[in-house]
């Protein structure tokens, strides 16, 4: 059928709904009703044209059932499918003017039940009934017996009809609630799953990153070391031999400690790392990166206990980017670092006497080669346990790193605190 909705027509004529059902069973018994007396002579063809008319409201509820399943007719169209089938009924009934016949007016309240509620459905209910007293008691207020007790029976009726078109309403409401739920939750599950996957893909790319830090932190550090011993063995070979061969020593023990590190970074992924003392940490940081023509000195105050092993990590890892970046830039004759633990932070200070530089905003990674990103590791690793790092350098007078960290892990209150404090 072209323009009727995606439905089958044998769907629609055959699969009944409970308001169809009851309206069957009227037509039904009234068609019954008038086969026999359409076989007369004198009235038969009144009961044809009442046969013909019930047909027409029987396919009637079934072209609305193929356009509005499920009584979901606009209001306009529903009032006027009500008053057709009014108009038809109130023909049959002027053509035989039964009590049977009066019963195909218990169809418009659960029609009009299923549109616009109970109220309304009472309304056509009462109006129903006094029109059936009106036909059939007249202005006699006594009535005949007979006629009193169709008017009884007739009253139960509609009593009954809207009884069941109330909870045929309630249920259809209570189903399309429940669907309208159910819609709900599967949009719910989507976007739920969608979260999942987008929070999955974030931390895929932390764990990246972090493994970026690491590989940068650790494994940089040491092959910087490494190429500055070389170098160092490279260059005094002929001049010295035992300084050269020491330095070959020296480069060979770092690359040892670098695949140290290297599978000590490995299995922690698969276990949980042991516990991280910092000032062991520095002490073996600062042997390795100790090198002839520089003094290096060392300033401890204070007590790392009752420090997050995070904490203490991110200083760590921020002593050796800073000594890494001074080998390999600075050329510093003296070193000093400074670490004090304080009651509420801790505070690593390192200047060097070096060349200097124009320092760049910190915040910004892409300064240009690799000390941006180291700069920029630095800040990542402070920010994410609460802390900060405040960097001091000018050309010709040597650079001065200062990191912050507090005692406690990073949480969204102490986060503002540490933010307003670096705005300050």
């Amino acid at each position: 059928m072209h323009g009727l909705p995606h439905r089958s027509w044998r769907a629609a004529v055959f699969n009944l709904t409970s308001v169809d059902v009851v309206s069957a069973a009227i037509y039904t018994g009234v068609l019954l009703a008038h086969l026999p007396r359409s076989l007369g002579a004198d009235s038969g063809w009144l009961s044809l044209t009442s046969i013909i008319l019930v047909l027409l409201l029987f396919a009637l509820d079934r072209v609305e059932a193929l356009w509005f399943p499920q009584g979901t007719a606009p209001t306009p169209i529903a009032l006027a499918l009500l008053a057709v089938r009014i108009a038809l009924m109130a023909v049959v009934v002027q053509l035989d003017a039964s009590t049977l016949t009066w019963f195909l007016f218990l169809i418009p309240p659960l029609r009009v039940c299923l549109y616009f509620g109970s109220r309304a459905s009472y309304a056509i209910a009462a109006v129903t009934w006094v029109g059936f007293i009106l036909k059939h008691i007249g202005s006699d207020l006594s009535g005949l017996p007979e006629d009193q007790q169709e008017t009884i029976l007739f009253a139960m009726a509609l009593v009954f009809v809207c009884t069941i078109a109330r909870a045929l309403r309630v249920e259809r409401l209570s189903r399309e609630h429940t669907e309208t739920l159910l819609a709900e939750l599967e949009r719910s599950h989507a976007r739920l799953q969608a979260h999942a996957e987008t929070v999955a893909e974030l931390a895929t790319t932390e764990e990246r990153n972090r493994l970026a830090r690491d590989i940068h932190d650790s494994l940089g550090h040491y092959l910087t070391v490494t190429n500055v011993q070389i170098a160092k063995a490279l260059a005094f070979q002929y001049r010295d031999p035992t300084i050269a061969e020491q330095a070959m020593r020296n480069a060979k023990e770092t690359a040892h400690e670098a695949l140290r590190a290297v599978r000590e970074s490995v299995g922690a992924l698969r276990t949980t790392r042991d516990a991280f003392a910092f000032g062991a940490g520095l002490s073996a940081l600062v042997e390795r990166t100790r090198t002839d023509g520089c003094e290096m000195s060392v300033h401890t105050e204070g007590s790392e206990s009752g420090y997050a092993v995070e904490t203490l990590t991110a200083l760590y890892y921020v002593a050796q980017e800073g000594l890494t970046n001074i080998q390999k830039h600075a050329h510093a004759s003296d070193i000093a670092i400074d670490v004090s633990f304080l009651d509420a932070e801790a505070r690593l200070t390192i200047r060097d006497d070096g060349r200097g530089f124009v320092a760049a905003p910190i915040e910004n990674p892409n300064t240009g080669g690799d000390d941006g990103y180291g700069l920029h590791s630095m800040h990542e690793r402070l920010a994410r346990v609460g802390g900060r790092l405040i960097l001091s350098s000018h050309p010709g007078h040597g650079t001065t790193l200062t990191a912050f960290a507090p005692r406690t892990l990073y949480t969204a209150t102490s986060g503002e605190q540490w933010r307003r404090q670096l705005t300050q």
